[in-house]
């Protein structure tokens, strides 16, 4: 029992490590800030590019940088399971929230400009202070569940920071490109400094008989 119990923070360890490159967190942060670039250049496009592009990108940062130094880990099949459920519970979960987060946005500008009948002053002024925040909150219960699901709690705090900038940017005037950027920045900025980090911690001249390990 002891044994296996050592076993489980061994790969713990491992796991935790293999996601201390930063390159996730580069990766997200840069999406939530293409959205506030985009939304101040009228070029949302960028988003959905770098959303399309992500993952065989992400993948090929992790072969070409991540693998080289800390080796090609060899995880359990308990863990190599929950990682297959995580995936198809994020292509799902992204999937089905960008399908309801674009169906509230455009309510929400529909009620702005009284094309359902008419609204309240007080509740369309409300309603376009705060029209991120349905985009926001999606995004947060994402980066939450991200560190659930990995077991990495920096991704509380990033869901923690996108939900105040959602809501406070507006009671604090600021525009809305400005306020959705900023979070993206951080969290962009927090990977690159885990990535140099990494960098430096595993020397790829040191690592390289690692990426061998798993044959």
């Amino acid at each position: 029992m002891a044994q296996d119990i050592d076993l489980k923070l061994l790969e713990r360890k491992a796991y935790l490590s293999y996601h201390q490159d930063g390159l996730l967190d580069i990766g997200l942060g840069l999406f939530i800030l293409a959205i506030g670039i985009g939304m101040a250049t009228g070029m949302a496009w960028m988003a959905g590019i770098l959303a399309a592009t992500g993952i065989s990108v992400y993948a090929g940062a992790k072969r070409a940088i991540t693998i080289p130094r800390a080796g090609r880990v060899q995880f359990s099949p308990e863990r190599v399971r929950k990682e297959k459920k995580e995936k198809s519970f994020f292509v799902g979960f992204f999937t089905v929230s960008a399908i309801l987060g674009l169906m509230m946005f455009v309510l929400v500008t529909g009620i702005i400009r009284g094309e359902f009948g008419g609204s309240s002053g007080i509740l369309a002024r409300g309603l376009e202070a705060f029209i991120m925040a349905p985009l926001g909150l999606v995004g947060a219960v994402g980066l939450a569940a991200l560190g659930y699901w990995k077991q990495i709690n920096r991704y509380y705090y990033y869901a923690v920071l996108l939900m105040l900038a959602v809501s406070m940017g507006p009671l604090l005037d600021v525009p809305h490109p400005v306020y959705v950027s900023v979070p993206g920045g951080v969290i962009a900025l927090v990977g690159l400094v885990m990535l140099v980090r990494f960098v430096k911690v595993y020397p790829r001249e040191n690592r390289e008989d690692a990426s061998h390990a798993d044959h």
